[in-house]
Parts: C-alpha cells; structure tokens; sequence
C-alpha cells in the first residue's frame, strides 16, 4: 500500500501537470485570437513595432486603438500581411 507521502507527491505532480497544459493552452489561445493585420500598403512586414504604435496608440486616421500593452513584437501575434 503506498504511503500518504507518496500519494501527496502523485497528486501534486498531477495538480502540476495541469497547471502547465492549462497554462500553454491559455497562451495558444491567446496570440491565435489576434487578429491578422489587414494586407494594406501602410501596413508592411519591414514597419517597426514604433510606427505601428504611432498610428494605433492613439487611433490617428481612424486606426483601431491598441487594446492591450505593447508588447515586444506586433507581427508575433499578428502575424505578417
């Protein structure tokens, strides 16, 4: 019969496991639930992450505004046009 030690370590390793599948599934859904910038000459692949936050910061020329916190590269999760 396995001790409780050991069945305390089995249930926390499982509890473990979950919170990482959890975790990356969250993630996934998360830059697959990004929208795809739109295939326009304003935007290029070449645009760095300051000129697409020129425009969407402050929603200039009817830009949508940026919903969320810049983060390191735009075309990460939103893919190249």
């Amino acid at each position: 019969m396995p001790s409780q030690a050991s069945s305390r370590k089995k249930f926390y390793g499982f509890i473990f496991a979950l919170t990482g599948v959890f975790t990356l599934v969250l993630v996934i859904a998360f830059i697959w639930s990004s929208p795809a910038m739109p295939g326009n000459p304003v935007h290029t692949p070449a645009q760095s992450q300051q000129s697409c936050l020129a425009c969407h910061w402050e929603g200039q020329g009817g830009a949508p505004l940026i919903p969320h916190r810049p983060m390191g590269s735009c075309t990460f999760c939103h893919g190249a046009p």
